[in-house]
């Protein structure tokens, strides 16, 4: 399972604290103690762009960047460019009993 956010690697992992992070992409792997196996570890990356390609593969450096469509425009045209954006799909509400 794999989240985006404009959370700081740092920033992320004083949230959780069980977790490793030993890559230059921004990426923490956070350690859920999940029973399921394909939650067991959570990989929390912050936004960024790309600037390069020597190798044609991976980026020659990033930049993290605060907004979500930044870091979709990096992406190529498939699902690893779709955002889930929870507070576009539940209206407000006011009635705290009613909310998800």
């Amino acid at each position: 399972m794999d989240i985006a956010t404009n959370a700081r690697p740092e920033q992320i992992q004083k949230i959780f604290p069980q977790n490793f992070y030993d890559n230059k992409f921004g990426t923490v792997s956070v350690i859920t103690g999940s029973d399921d196996e394909a939650a067991k570890v959570v990989q929390v990356t912050t936004y960024r762009c790309d600037e390069g390609y020597t190798d044609n593969r991976h980026p020659d450096e990033i930049k993290f960047v605060g907004k979500i469509n930044d870091d979709l425009a990096r992406r190529d045209f498939t699902i690893n460019a779709l955002a889930l954006m929870f507070k576009k799909i539940f209206p407000k509400c006011k009635n705290k009993k009613r909310r998800l």
